[in-house]
């Protein structure tokens, strides 16, 4: 009689927490790994339209924006998940200053470019500044969005957050297909096509961030 009592204990909150824990993950799972894989296709078609400098150069550019991404996004993904969760916490408060700190970093380096751009022009070619250009709005628009994503994970939105994300790296391999081969192919349209990508994040989140306030 014991064995039964025991069995039943599968169905208790916490094992339908779990449940809902693993389903979760699963759909967070597949919105990492999917555009992760049709990404993949993108290197056989960069090199075979770009010469080994060209893919070089493409391959340093996406190196260096992923460590700026990491100090554009100053921490707050992960600050604001673990604050919003807190009962003693107003979750619109932790995103809203979440947002500020990142707004005023894309501010700061938004100035910091310019600056640069114009103090250095005489010696940056045009296709350097556009790649540049390109790239640092590409950072730009990620760390803005990044805490509307982190949203979605903290309202449990994973098929929302998934979704975007697969929309987001499907559009970026037509746009490489459309610029490199029915196009003249040059590194800086890899870097137009990821923004151009990207920047459809903004119009998911419109309402999030024309809400915004400091």
């Amino acid at each position: 009689m014991i064995l039964p009592d025991k069995m039943t204990n599968f169905d208790t909150p916490d094992m339908n927490h779990f449940k809902k824990l693993f389903s979760e993950t699963a759909v967070y799972g597949l919105g990492s790994i999917v555009p992760r894989v049709f990404n993949f296709f993108l290197v056989p078609l960069h090199t075979r339209v770009f010469s080994p400098e060209g893919y070089g150069t493409i391959t340093n550019v996406y190196a260096w924006m992923a460590i700026l991404n990491v100090i554009f996004l100053f921490g707050m993904e992960t600050a604001y998940l673990r604050f919003s969760s807190k009962s003693d916490q107003d979750e619109l408060v932790v995103f809203r200053t979440g947002q500020t700190i990142i707004f005023s970093i894309c501010l700061f380096a938004g100035i910091f470019f310019l600056i640069y751009s114009f103090a250095d022009g005489l010696f940056i070619k045009q296709d350097e500044f556009r790649i540049f250009l390109y790239a640092g709005l590409t950072i730009m628009v990620d760390a803005v969005c990044a805490l509307p994503f982190a949203r979605l994970r903290q309202f449990g939105k994973s098929r929302v957050f998934s979704l975007y994300k697969i929309i987001n790296v499907g559009l970026l391999i037509l746009l490489n297909v459309w610029l490199l081969v029915f196009q003249s192919a040059t590194p800086e349209k890899v870097f137009l096509a990821n923004l151009i990508a990207n920047a459809c994040y903004l119009i998911f989140f419109y309402r999030d961030l024309i809400g915004f306030r400091p």
